[in-house]
């Protein structure tokens, strides 16, 4: 029997390119990450604790799909949770990236869904790729793949 689904409705497994994702998702590593508004964790805040050696996290924090997110932590949580994904970078796996959606149209952008404290600590890692679950608009995954070197228009 035939499957319904559409390829792009299936979750794919792809290696993509760190500094695409970050582009596509429209991070700006400037500003830092944000979990807590007006309060940022910057890389330089990361690498600075680094130095000191506080003790990492693998207490998980929770997504926006499947695990509610329903407590606040402060920077030094987020940072901890970095720091252990930094010291433990076979974990930098499972990161859920969808589209940005806007009314009825899915746009060319992508969306972390899960995966935020990865993100930033294969940053720090600077690393040039990382393992993704994809289930979003194809011509973008080709972007972030490198199988196309001009990011999709809408």
């Amino acid at each position: 029997m035939a499957s319904n689904l559409n390829v792009e409705s299936e979750i794919m497994l792809e290696t993509v390119y760190l500094d695409r994702l970050i582009e596509s998702a429209m991070i700006d590593l400037n500003v830092g990450f944000e979990w807590n508004p007006s309060n940022p964790v910057k890389l330089e805040d990361i690498r600075k604790v680094i130095r000191n050696q506080i003790q990492p996290t693998s207490q998980p924090w929770g997504d926006t799909w499947k695990y509610e997110v329903n407590r606040v932590e402060n920077n030094e949580y987020h940072i901890r949770r970095i720091l252990y994904f930094i010291e433990n970078p076979n974990e930098l796996i499972g990161i859920q990236i969808d589209n940005q959606t806007f009314h009825n149209y899915i746009l060319p952008n992508a969306v972390i869904i899960d995966g935020w404290h990865r993100i930033a600590a294969a940053v720090v890692l600077e690393m040039k790729q990382i393992q993704i679950e994809y289930g979003g608009r194809l011509d973008v995954l080709d972007y972030l793949t490198g199988r196309l070197d001009e990011p999709p228009e809408n």
